[in-house]
């Protein structure tokens, strides 16, 4: 469950495709003889944080800890309804057939616990995975534009940087 909530995605072909792909290395001798390999894995698509084709989705972790996150959770990470972020709401796809993603997210939980990763530890990360998702809704402008509000936000972004930032643990400065 722990790699494929943060590592798979809907696409418009498969509801539970990988996004990782490998990079294989094999070595030979002089006579032509396999002498070594090592296999390389690596995340293909950093672009499907930020932008999503029609009938796609985010990483599945996303889904899972806006509805998977309790009452109390949801208020210390700063989380809001799923489609109120832009990284999420691009292609109005939230639900897959078949998956509770509430339950995923206890099962996901249960994977970081199983491996070690301790309750402080899933609370930076999920800390993080919300300070992402508020940072998809922060539009920048240059400083001299009039959409700016003279601090290189855009007009109307100010409080998505502040939820990002608070839910990151480091609040804004007044």
């Amino acid at each position: 469950p722990l790699l494929e909530a943060f590592g798979n995605a809907k696409t418009v072909r498969n509801d539970n495709s990988s996004r990782f792909g490998k990079y294989v290395e094999i070595n030979f001798n002089k006579r032509g003889a396999i002498s070594g390999a090592a296999i390389k894995t690596y995340l293909l698509e950093r672009s499907r944080l930020v932008h999503l084709n029609p009938g796609e989705r985010n990483y599945h972790i996303f889904y899972q800890l806006c509805d998977g996150a309790t009452a109390e959770e949801k208020a210390r990470w700063v989380i809001h309804d799923r489609s109120s972020y832009s990284y999420l709401n691009q292609s109005d796809v939230y639900d897959l057939p078949g998956v509770c993603n509430a339950t995923e997210f206890t099962h996901t939980r249960h994977a970081m616990t199983a491996i070690g990763i301790t309750a402080e530890q899933q609370e930076s990360v999920f800390r993080v995975l919300s300070a992402l998702l508020h940072l998809g809704n922060v539009c920048w402008a240059d400083s001299s534009s009039s959409s700016s509000r003279g601090d290189g936000l855009c007009n109307g972004t100010a409080a998505a940087a502040a939820a990002a930032a608070d839910s990151g643990g480091c609040p804004l400065a007044p």
